[in-house]
């Protein structure tokens, strides 16, 4: 069972090694063995706005630190 707070992406036209590529046997070979293919920019946004989402709720349970001397 996934969270209750879990999102589901699907990206349009990447394939499982995370590029872009047609169902078309020549592009998802290059797929595999062209390192020149970048990754779905899409899944790099996604990703990026995962970290950032957790980041800032992480900072919001941060008790409040007080510079106070010893």
């Amino acid at each position: 069972m996934a969270k209750p707070d879990a999102e589901l992406r699907m990206i349009e036209g990447m394939n499982h090694v995370l590029k872009a590529a047609s169902l078309d046997p020549e592009q998802q070979k290059a797929s595999y063995s062209d390192p020149t293919l970048p990754v779905v920019p899409e899944l790099v946004e996604g990703i990026s706005q995962f970290i950032h989402a957790r980041e800032r709720l992480r900072e919001s349970h941060q008790p409040l630190r007080r510079n106070v001397p010893q």
